[in-house]
């Protein structure tokens, strides 16, 4: 995932500049802090990114973390050499009224349903415990590395 802040159209240029800026492989920093099978927890701090001169907005925030989560547990549930092809992703927001500060944690949990449906559900809380987003993730188990 790549982000951009938007600049005016007077300044096209700024937009190139700052794609990398706001990278979450350079600033979202997921840790993979525990695994099971079908159950995960992710973590991260939310902090100023770049040059953008307030904190991290949460929508795409919790989209990524909880697209990390939703998948690494249902990966987990699967054996070596088979995948799965996603049906449905869906995210709710929290009425959280400001911007994302400090520690983050993903938790995700995946079950099997019959023989190929997977379900995973999953929620990303701040460090004092706020509930900021819930997902859920409907795969199909599929055979190679179809996903």
């Amino acid at each position: 995932m790549t982000a951009a802040v938007l600049a005016p159209a007077s300044r096209p240029t700024e937009v190139i500049r700052r794609l990398h800026e706001v990278s979450p492989s350079e600033d979202l920093d997921l840790v993979l802090e525990h695994i099971n099978p079908g159950e995960v927890l992710f973590s991260t701090h939310a902090r100023r990114m770049g040059q953008h001169p307030g904190v991290i907005t949460h929508g795409g925030v919790c989209t990524t973390l909880l697209d990390f989560a939703l998948s690494s547990a249902v990966q987990s549930l699967l054996a070596p050499g088979r995948s799965y092809r996603p049906v449905d992703f869906a995210v709710t927001l929290g009425g959280v009224s400001r911007p994302l500060e400090g520690r983050l944690e993903a938790t995700a949990h995946a079950v099997r349903r019959g023989s190929g449906i997977l379900v995973a559900s999953g929620s990303v809380r701040g460090g004092d415990g706020v509930l900021h987003a819930t997902g859920r993730l409907v795969a199909l188990a599929t055979e190679g590395a179809e996903a």
